[in-house]
């Protein structure tokens, strides 16, 4: 179906931010030993610890199960995306990057499977945006950022801010990489989480009339903490978020789209140097609408 086309650039723009603003500490299943602290040391010592870093990376994968049914003429289309990719944070110069790529496979329905890419950079306080799907053109658009909205596109500063409105519970350590974790279970209070969301200009404004509790239907959460710096290391998230005609503006027909995304990050070199550029192609971005 077009239409479903053109809702899926824009729904994919808006998962992929979603999902690297805010969805990304939560981790695989532990090893269960017996711990020496409690959960409540560790988010405090975690807070303390994340609140002074200048700059670090991350490696993310994602998978995407979607359905979008057709609610004129009930007609269902069933597909996977799964991307992979990374991106870097600066915080001192207030710029970001993440780049990812993968594969849509098609279940169900008339959509064209194919690769797809996602850009997405933060340069002097303006938020540039790529999308390329198949059979869909392709352009970079931008939108400009309050200087003071700069901490809602930090990730471990989301962490921060999101632990301290959460409940936890220690399940045990493990090693990640050569590093040995605490492993923290978060449930976090779902109404501040989406106000902190909701913090930032660009999904405030193309979710305003979305309610919390009909977009996010399930949400697991885990996260590895390291013992030495209390810095995350490794996350994993998996939710499930359905969205109607009533929270895309491109839509034109009425339809529902439900998605079921897992997300697995690791982060790593914090405080070593990064360079983030921004590719020439984007200087000409429009301006979102």
């Amino acid at each position: 179906m077009e239409r479903s086309r053109k809702v899926l650039v824009a729904i994919l723009a808006l998962v992929v931010i979603v999902a690297v603003a805010a969805a990304i500490f939560y981790m695989t299943t532990p090893k269960i030993t017996t711990p020496k602290v409690t959960a409540e040391q560790i988010k405090e010592e975690m807070i303390e610890a994340t609140g002074d870093i200048n700059t670090y990376q991350f490696d993310m994968d994602m998978k995407i199960d979607m359905t979008i049914t057709d609610k004129t003429t009930g007609k269902v289309e069933k597909m996977v995306i799964s991307l992979a990719g990374g991106g870097a944070i600066d915080n001192v110069n207030r710029k970001m990057k993440t780049t990812m790529a993968g594969d849509i496979a098609v279940l169900e329905g008339e959509e064209t499977p194919g690769s797809i890419e996602t850009q997405t950079y933060v340069v002097n306080d303006t938020v540039y945006t790529l999308t390329t799907i198949p059979e869909t053109p392709a352009n970079w658009t931008k939108i400009e950022m309050p200087a003071e909205a700069w901490e809602t596109q930090n990730q471990v500063e989301q962490q921060r801010e999101l632990m301290k409105v959460s409940e936890v519970e220690l399940l045990g350590d493990e090693r990640v990489d050569g590093t040995d974790c605490y492993v923290l279970e978060i449930t976090p209070d779902m109404e501040k989480y989406w106000e902190t969301m909701m913090q930032q200009p660009w999904l405030s404004e193309a979710m305003q009339n979305v309610s919390i509790e009909e977009t996010f239907k399930e949400m697991s959460m885990e996260n590895w903490i390291a013992k030495d710096t209390y810095f995350p290391i490794k996350t994993e998230t998996q939710m499930t978020m359905v969205i109607t005609e009533e929270d895309v503006p491109e839509a034109e027909e009425p339809f529902e789209m439900m998605m079921d995304m897992d997300i697995d990050m690791l982060f790593h070199d914090y405080n070593e140097p990064v360079t983030i550029e921004l590719p020439e192609d984007a200087e000409s971005a429009v301006e979102a609408p």
